[in-house]
């Protein structure tokens, strides 16, 4: 779905480099609630310059936000400062997850921060598994 459309009550953002993860992405929400409104980033510039815009141009702020812990320049962590400072005090609402093919621990270890707007650490080896879960559990 374009992301300059105006959206309903659901609304998941995923950042990622990787174009096929996000089409793979889109179409696991589709099939899982086909109410679900998606916006794919490849970038973390491109994905700030995506949140800038929500509200201000009838884009509803993402309920969910998955960000790719290794992209190329700016990675996931870069994302969640930047979030964590601007973002998540306005959205506290807004869950994150941060997507990694490494084992969770290991995410959690590298970046030791403790951040408060990050709701779970997945493994992109289970995102799918997990993803209607997560969509039942924190999209209501």
């Amino acid at each position: 779905m374009d992301a300059n459309e105006p959206t309903g009550s659901k609304h998941v953002l995923v950042i990622d480099d990787d174009m096929t993860n996000n089409l793979i992405f889109g179409k696991h929400l589709e099939v899982i609630d086909k109410t679900i409104t998606y916006t794919s980033k490849t970038s973390v510039t491109s994905a700030l310059k995506f949140l800038n815009s929500c509200n201000s141009e009838g884009v509803s702020f993402p309920d969910m936000i998955f960000v790719d812990r290794h992209m190329p320049g700016k990675d996931g962590f870069y994302f969640l400062d930047i979030y964590e400072d601007d973002y998540y005090p306005h959205n506290k609402a807004t869950k994150v997850f941060v997507l990694s093919s490494s084992d969770k621990q290991l995410i959690i270890l590298d970046r030791p921060k403790n951040y408060n707007a990050v709701t779970d650490y997945i493994e992109k080896g289970f995102i799918y598994q997990e993803l209607p879960v997560l969509t039942r559990k924190y999209m209501k």
